[in-house]
């Protein structure tokens, strides 16, 4: 018997959450590993898995983006960030 496509069942269907395109992606690998389907439907599972793998690295760069660092607070209280690979601020000779 097949599975039920892991897919979305119409173009109108909201993407997945990062976390069910990572777990239908671990099920898809698990099925092409196991080497029990046939030529036609392990193409289709792959196919899929692309663009699952697609919308976790596009879901996971931007979150890198909007990840930040608190680097201190300003006078009035409020957080003080920078990006995440910014380099950390250099030491104020004034605090000597």
């Amino acid at each position: 018997m097949r599975s039920p496509s892991p897919g979305p069942t119409s173009p109108d269907d909201p993407p997945p959450t990062f976390e069910d395109a990572l777990s239908r992606l671990e099920a898809i690998v698990s099925e092409l590993e196991r080497g029990s389907l046939d030529l036609d439907a392990s193409l289709s599972r792959y196919e899929l898995g692309v663009r699952l793998l697609s919308r976790c690295r596009s879901t996971l760069q931007d979150a890198e983006r909007r990840v930040a660092l608190l680097t201190g607070a300003s006078p009035d209280g409020s957080p003080i960030t920078s990006p995440l690979d910014a380099p950390p601020p250099a030491d104020d000779p004034d605090d000597d």
